[in-house]
């Protein structure tokens, strides 16, 4: 609703600390929603692939299969942390 102004004022501080909140929670959607977020360049203001990173590994500690995966791409393109192919297997 807050990211995309759907019925309220746009505002993706709002978005984001609504998905954080529920992060805390334990719902990994809500860790998913956070990292694409932060991993999309369209989104200026918010787009920082070190942040995005965290997001997915997170979720990859959780066990969550996508969260894994790219985790993995994040390490093999270098995308928020240091490039490394050990850990991109």
């Amino acid at each position: 609703m807050y990211m995309d102004g759907k019925g309220v004022e746009q505002s993706f501080s709002e978005g984001i600390r609504l998905f954080e909140k529920a992060a805390t929670m334990g719902l990994d959607r809500a860790y998913l929603e956070l990292a694409y977020l932060y991993q999309n360049d369209a989104n200026p203001g918010i787009y920082d692939r070190a942040k995005a990173f965290v997001w997915w590994e997170k979720l990859a500690q959780r066990g969550h299969a996508h969260g894994q995966r790219m985790l993995a791409d994040s390490y093999s393109h270098g995308a928020g942390v240091e490039r490394s192919t050990r850990n991109s297997h």
